[in-house]
This record gives C-alpha cells, structure tokens and sequence, in this order.
C-alpha cells in the first residue's frame, strides 16, 4: 500500500515539475522587462529561492500534507534588499488564525496547540519583546508567511487544504488488512498435511486414546538422557519432527483399517481478485489511473499519465494553480518590498509548464471532425460556404465572411499568376535575346506562344531570333504585325509587384570572357 501510495505522488509531482523550453519549471510573463528580470533572478538564481530544485520537494509535501507554510527571510536592517531566503515550516505544528470572514490574523507554531490568549494582548506586529515572550507559540505575522493548500472546502478542513491521500484512507486500510489476510491464510494453509488411521481393534475407547496418544509420542518426541537427577527425571522428553522424507511404519493385523493419507495444501492461492478490488478502490480516490501499472499493453507506459487520462491531467493543472498562487504571492511581496509600484505589475502572471498538450490534441481531433463533415457537404452541394462556416466550424458571422472574401481573393490572384506566367508579353517585356549566340532558357525561334495568335494580324510570325538581334523591332501598326503592348504603369509596377529589368540589359558574368578584357 505505501509502495502504491508513493509511486502515485511522485507520479503527480512529476507532471506537476516539468521544465520547459528555457529549462524552467514555471514562466514569468509581465510585460514590464526589468520586473520580469527581477523575478527570474529571485526564482532561479541558486542563491536565492532557486525554485527549479525545490520545487519537487514543495509540490510532493503539498500534495501528502494538503498545506505548505513558508517563512520570508529578509534583512531587518535593510528591507530594501526583498526576499533573500524561503524557509520552509512543519505543517503538522502550523496553525492559522482566521476570522469568520477569511481575513488571515497571524500564524502560529506550537506542538501544544494555538495561543489564542496571546490575541487578547495585541496584534503580533504591534507586541513588545516581552508579549511575545510570554506567549506559549511563535507568532508569525501575516506577511511573514506564504501559506499554499489545496481545495478550499469550508465544512472538511478551513482553513486548511486537504491532501491527495485523504480520500484513499479508508481503501487503503482496507487493502492493508486483505494483504495481511492473505499472508496469513498462506502460512496457516499452504502446507500439506497427514492423516493416521489407526485400528485399535476391540480396544475400549480410553484405551483407544492411550493408543493413539502412544502412537503419537513414538513419532513425534524422542526420550533423550538429561544427566539430572535419578529415576524417571533423568529422561527428557524432546520434541522430534520427523522429516519430510521420512516413511512411516505402522503394524496393522490382517483385515486393519490403519491408513495414511495426505491432506493437500491450499489451493486458491493465486486467487487474489479481491485484492485487486480494493487496490483498484484505491487508485479511483487517488485519480490515478490504475491501467498505467499493469502490465497488459507494453506501449501505455511510454505515454505520459496526463496524455492517457484527461481527468489526471485536470487534477495536476487543480495542484499547479495553488502553486501558482502561492509563488506570485511571494513575488508580490517581493516586489513590494523592492519598492516596485503596484501599477507596474498588475499583469503579472506565473505559468507552469502545462502536464501535456492533452487540450491541443483534444480540440485538434475535434476540429478534424467538423472538417471532415464540412467536406463531405460541400461536395454533396447541399449547403453554402456561409453556412458551412457558421454552423460546423462554429465561426461568427464576420469571420465567415471575412474568410469568404478572403477566399475569393486568393483565386484571384492565383489566376493572375497563371495568365501572366504563360503570356509574358502582358507585363511589357519582349523576347530576351542572347549576345553570345546560345538560345535562352524558354525562348523560341517561333516568336510567341500561340495564346497570342489572336493579336497577331493577318497570321504572320515574327522574324527568327538572328533577324531580331540585327535588325531591331520596329513598331507595328497599319501595315501588319502584332500591336506593341504598352508598358505597365507605375501604380500597375506597384499593384502586381513587377519591378523587373531589361533582360537585354543584364550580362550574366559568365558571358564576358574576361581573358580579352586584359
């Protein structure tokens, strides 16, 4: 029981002290850079509170105590300096004092039990050395002590937490006394016994007994010399097991009944459901699931426990905000203490590292069912973009048709891409032409691509390309040929990004022999 008992606490507070992608246990957000700075270095730093090696023994004494109180040491004599040192407190001699009304008055430690005379004397920030001295407990301010508890149950334990361990008292005393039980039926029963018939013929029945009595002696005590005394004291009686391969010899007459039999020894050990029953009780108090221990599927125990069990990973992100509360309190006071005005950190936020993207995968698998039924309506044609936006993927009117528009958009330009991709002649730039004689890369002796041949007038095709290079291109009008497009505008260059050169402007370094050049 206790070996199940720890396992299942490490088990939580290790998803509870998963570091992050910056090797942190915890994320300070503040927009604020030199709060943000102050609280890293108060958090991690080894000289200070260094939180990402403390933090596994602060989450696993709350998780088996229910509470966690923590001293504040600073410098009396220098404030300013904030929090230097966490001291951390018994929680089984910590009592809180409260009102009716939640407000907290003092914390006080004592093994006898809270000093509640010492209220009567004074606040304890306004006692004199010698009121506290005569107080039967430590008196401990308000400020002076963080105190961290988990659920806040104001008819079991306020103003208390309760601990993991609390449901699974009574199953696990349960399942304690079924392992005693079994471990004593196992040793009571497990051996195999002897049976002896023995015939006593006519004999009368007190004779019978002093027979079988004298059987009895015969095998199982020996008479062994002492060395005491004279007579009948010199001889000791000793008790003489036989041994397990021993035989037996038993005179019997013709027609006897004296026989011996073997008894055999328990047979249902291996029945142990009902102890299970009561382990399995005692993994549903503790939100625990009780499939990661067995041995029935090889590949469940690669898998993290917040990955397989939703309601153990909400149970660890429940831990990690009374976490959280307790660690941005401290940072509060901290910088209160530094002298950080209030306004400066109102968006202070500390976030844990999450147990595991059970959310993500979670809304992941969802938004991949509205896909697949949105698809499966869109091709049947039975209802709009609109309405398939709005009422499957749960989106707001004007996201809908901001997605719509957006949609549209997007086919657009695809469109125009593809138009100008195959007709470059739409953005003003001719057939590039080659000074070293070699055909270009997309250039062909045939003149345009054949889309054009509609501007082309009466059908005649443009010189080769050595006509070209000699002759240059002559603008066309009434005597045939194809029309000069006009170039883009400067507003057009700007609309479908294309400020692109003169091909026949560029040299590639490669054409220039620079042997000539010298």
């Amino acid at each position: 029981v206790k070996d199940h008992e720890n396992f299942c606490t490490d088990s939580v507070v290790m998803h509870n002290c998963q570091k992050n992608e910056h090797g942190n246990v915890m994320k300070i957000h503040c927009e604020n850079t030199q709060v943000k700075k102050e609280l890293e270095f108060l958090c991690f730093n080894r000289n200070m509170l260094n939180l990402n090696r403390k933090a596994w023994q602060m989450v696993k004494k709350l998780c088996i105590f229910g509470d966690g109180f923590y001293e504040l040491i600073a410098d009396p004599t220098n404030p300013k300096e904030g929090v230097l040192k966490m001291q951390e407190l018994p929680p089984d001699s910590m009592y809180k004092i409260v009102t009716t009304k939640g407000r907290v008055v003092e914390f006080q430690q004592s093994k006898e039990g809270p000093d509640y005379q010492a209220l009567t004397r004074g606040e304890v920030t306004r006692a004199t050395e010698q009121e506290l001295m005569q107080s039967t407990a430590i008196r401990f301010a308000p400020a002076q002590v963080v105190h961290m508890y988990l659920g806040d149950d104001r008819r079991t334990f306020y103003p208390y937490g309760q601990s993991l361990m609390e449901p699974a008292r009574g199953p696990a005393h349960q399942l304690r006394l079924m392992e005693d039980a079994m471990m004593v039926y196992r040793l009571t029963r497990s051996p195999e016994r002897r049976v002896f018939y023995i015939d006593v013929g006519q004999l009368p029945p007190f004779k019978a007994e002093a027979f079988v009595e004298r059987m009895k002696d015969q095998f199982r005590k020996k008479k062994v010399g002492s060395g005491r005394g004279t007579g009948a004291n010199a001889v000791e009686e000793r008790w003489h097991a036989p041994a397990a391969d021993e035989d037996y010899w038993i005179p019997i007459r013709p027609s006897a009944n004296t026989r011996i039999e073997t008894l055999p020894g328990a047979q249902n050990l291996g029945e142990i459901d009902d102890a299970l029953y009561f382990r399995n009780k005692l993994f549903t108090a503790l939100n625990f699931p009780k499939n990661y221990m067995s041995n029935e599927d090889a590949g469940a125990t690669r898998i993290t426990l917040s990955a397989q069990d939703a309601r153990f990973a909400r149970m660890v992100e429940r831990i990690q905000a009374s976490v959280e509360d307790g660690i941005l309190e401290i940072c509060e006071r901290h910088l209160e203490m530094r002298g950080f005005p209030s306004d400066v950190y109102e968006d202070l936020k500390i976030e844990m590292t999450p147990p595991s993207s059970w959310k993500e995968l979670s809304e992941a698998e969802i938004i991949s069912n509205r896909i697949n039924v949105v698809t499966t309506l869109k091709s049947s044609m039975l209802m709009g973009d609109f309405d398939l936006l709005t009422k499957f993927m749960r989106f707001s009117e004007e996201e809908a048709e901001r997605i719509i528009s957006r949609n549209k958009i997007q086919k657009l330009e695809d469109l125009k891409i593809q138009i100008i991709g195959q007709n470059p002649q739409l953005l003003g730039v001719g057939t590039p032409s080659s000074q070293s004689g070699e055909m270009e890369m997309g250039a062909e002796a045939g003149g345009p691509t054949p889309n054009l041949e509609d501007n082309m007038e009466g059908g005649e095709a443009p010189p080769p390309q050595e006509e070209q290079e000699e002759t240059p291109p002559e603008p066309q009008g009434k005597s045939g040929g194809a029309t000069a497009l006009p170039d883009p505008t400067e507003e057009e260059i700007k609309k479908y990004n294309l400020g692109l050169e003169d091909y026949t402007k560029t040299i590639d370094d490669e054409d220039v022999d620079w042997s000539e050049e010298g």
